[in-house]
């Protein structure tokens, strides 16, 4: 099984997609490395491998699962927290000894991979946001539901984040993941998907209250790729704007996908276009 071994003895699960050599010309071209730091945070990365495979032809791209997440150990609330995600996602790198280096986060992952660009502004060469934001507020939330779905959907995500309880997560799923996408998520992303409920708890309870970069991000001087659709609540349009904003010491490449709600499977080809174009064109 492949396993990383960071420095305390956790061990985390990864796969890798694509080779690191491009050996279609005369002479051998070190392609880009892309790790991807999944949503969730109760599920794993194979959520997200049939996108990030679409990217293997012009990058090596390594999927790995948080700790505390899928196949990775860690069952310590205490290290459930973003500056742990975050340090555990530099010393896989530095473990790994990987070069030319970009960061991909989608939804919750986004949020690590932000923290991560924070923490350590010089490890990277990009930052690759999808469907996510660089703060957590409910009022905001609830406001961008109620945008989409009428007021009564304001009591359901607030119960939901409020009082995580398996009733109140269950009326979520029914009542408001069906907003995220235009078409619905394919059952076979669930298939192999481990869920740790304690963890979805924790982090509603403990994690994203507490979450804002809002005022750190003047720290990257990296470039940044934003990726977001004009019509999911969950991660909108308008919190893409306002966390675009907050990268003030460099220029980010934003696309709002009209029409589109969560990018990477309402338009999944779309979305490895301008990924693959932003890494070769660096």
């Amino acid at each position: 099984m492949p396993y990383c071994t960071l420095p305390d003895k956790t061990k985390l699960y990864f796969e890798i997609y694509g080779s690191e050599l491009d050996l279609s010309k005369s002479e051998a071209r070190i392609k880009p490395t892309i790790i991807a730091s999944h949503g969730g945070p109760a599920g794993d990365h194979t959520f997200h491998a049939p996108f990030f495979e679409l990217l293997a032809k012009d990058a090596q791209v390594i999927l790995y699962d948080h700790r505390g997440c899928g196949r990775s150990d860690g069952d310590n609330p205490d290290e459930w927290n973003l500056q742990q995600w975050a340090k555990d996602l530099h010393d896989f790198c530095q473990a790994l000894s990987i070069k030319n280096l970009y960061i991909a986060g989608i939804s919750f992952g986004g949020w690590v991979a932000m923290q991560y660009g924070v923490l350590y502004p010089n490890a990277y060469k990009g930052l690759i946001l999808i469907d996510t934001e660089a703060f957590f507020d409910i009022n905001t939330k609830m406001d961008d539901y109620e945008e989409v779905a009428g007021p009564e959907i304001r009591e359901i995500v607030y119960n939901c984040y409020t009082n995580p309880t398996i009733e109140n997560k269950r009326c979520f799923a029914k009542e408001c993941v069906p907003l995220f996408t235009k078409k619905p998520f394919p059952a076979e992303l669930y298939q192999h998907c481990l869920i740790r409920d304690n963890l979805d708890k924790h982090f509603k309870l403990n994690v994203a209250p507490k979450y804002n970069l809002i005022n750190c991000l003047s720290v990257v001087t990296a470039c940044v790729l934003y990726i977001s659709g004009t019509t999911n609540p969950h991660h909108s349009a308008n919190s893409a704007k306002r966390s675009v904003e907050a990268f003030t010491k460099t220029n980010v490449e934003l696309h709002l996908l009209d029409g589109i709600g969560f990018t990477t499977t309402d338009n999944p080809e779309l979305v490895a276009e301008i990924v693959t174009s932003f890494i070769n064109d660096k």
